[in-house]
């Protein structure tokens, strides 16, 4: 029997696949943790749309804003989008959610393929409409170890902590409540804000992504206490602006500046350590997660993240201000737009008719991409569905009433 035992083949490695989203955390202002994971690194991801709900749809679809049709927060995935999570449930994996917003709370429909997805919705009574990151991270750890540790595990956690209002104890006289961040704001569009005050913005932010990029860092290390060696990605749902628009300088959701539509990406445990200077979007992180687990990569109209050659066009839209949506047709036609292409962003701001045009590194654009981007982001305005009403619950208005997404 102890020859048997010694000479039997060791059991098949079961494979577990961990996405982990920062909402509003800028390429710029990550932590430790996630600096200094090793795998690929993607040194330009864009995101589709600079809120929450919107952009996670398009990590879970492979769809952009218009192939997709989630407006903005509180307008549910449509049934008849597929997401990879269910691609996950079919081929026999076990799946697995924890949120720390209600902006993606279960009737949003991202829930969609989750055997457990956990929403503390029922701490909406005691109007809790976000956990802390540090929570986030025990109750998916709880849920791991309550697994079918025979089959696959695919495992989405979701860190909110970055997003305003800053709840960190300020260290200076900058505070991060809706007060704060208000009169930061007015003094910036006065053109009274000091260099001073406006560093201590960015480092009341920044320790709000510490605290979620701490809790990076406690889940990785319980999923390696568990035994588990996960292929994971980390990325954000969007930015956020820190003073840099004269007129809207904090928060998100009324630009696609790089400011908010840039966001970290890096994928570990494939055993590639490499950075990747080729431009991706966010609708080709599903794609990608199903090929390297083996399935069926062809979902909605995302690629690959590790193609070669001339990445396709990436293209973004604003969801604010809300005075400015459209009445008929697609809500978002009248606000920011963007396409990147070859090395060129171009953004529209129709109820303004503002354009800008320029490159990517900051040098002089090449005016003769301009028209051929300008045709781009017509196209893709074409392209856009038709008008989208929606009937929320008084629950959710209120959710995002307090989350800071409704006026």
């Amino acid at each position: 029997m102890i020859a048997l035992l010694a000479c039997s083949a060791p059991p098949p490695v079961v494979p577990t696949v961990v996405l982990v989203s920062f909402d509003t955390t800028r390429a710029d202002a990550i932590g430790p943790v996630l600096r200094e994971l090793e795998g690929a690194r993607f040194e330009l991801a864009l995101a589709h749309a600079p809120t929450t709900l919107s952009s996670h749809t398009s990590m879970f679809s492979g769809l952009d804003p218009h192939g997709h049709g989630v407006v903005r927060n509180g307008f549910p995935v449509p049934d008849e989008v597929e997401l990879l999570t269910t691609r996950y449930r079919d081929a026999g994996w076990d799946t697995l959610a924890v949120v720390g917003s209600l902006a993606l709370e279960s009737g949003m429909g991202l829930d969609r393929g989750f055997r457990v997805y956990e929403d503390f919705g029922w701490r909406r009574a005691l109007a809790q409409v976000e956990q802390p990151a540090s929570r986030v991270t025990e109750r998916a750890l709880e849920l791991v170890d309550r697994r079918d540790s025979a089959v696959g595990l695919f495992l989405f956690v979701h860190y909110y902590d970055p997003h305003m209002p800053w709840k960190v104890e300020p260290e200076g006289q900058v505070t991060g409540d809706l007060e704060g961040i208000t009169a930061l704001t007015e003094a910036r569009v006065a053109g009274t804000l000091s260099e001073a005050t406006a560093a201590e913005a960015r480092a009341l932010y920044r320790r709000e992504v510490a605290v979620a990029d701490d809790a990076l860092g406690a889940l990785l290390a319980g999923l390696e206490a568990r035994g588990l060696e996960p292929v994971v990605a980390v990325t954000a749902d969007h930015g956020e602006m820190l003073e840099e628009h004269p007129t809207r300088p904090y928060g998100h959701g009324a630009d696609v500046d790089l400011e908010v539509t840039h966001v970290p990406l890096v994928l570990v445990g494939l055993d590639r350590e490499e950075s990747v200077s080729r431009r991706v979007r966010l609708m080709d992180l599903g794609p990608t997660l199903l090929r390297v687990s083996g399935l069926e990569a062809d979902l909605g109209e995302g690629g690959d993240l590790f193609a070669e050659g001339e990445a396709p066009p990436g293209f973004a839209e604003a969801n604010q201000p809300h005075g400015q949506l459209a009445q008929e047709g697609w809500p978002n036609q009248p606000l920011d737009r963007s396409v990147v292409w070859k090395g060129h962003a171009l953004e529209r701001t129709p109820w303004s008719d503002e354009e800008r045009f320029y490159h990517l590194d900051g040098g002089a654009p090449d005016e003769a991409l301009r028209s051929q981007l300008e045709a781009l982001l017509t196209a893709w305005d074409a392209k856009a569905p038709g008008s989208r009403q929606v009937e929320m619950s008084r629950e959710t208005t209120e959710a995002l009433q307090a989350l800071g997404y409704l006026d």
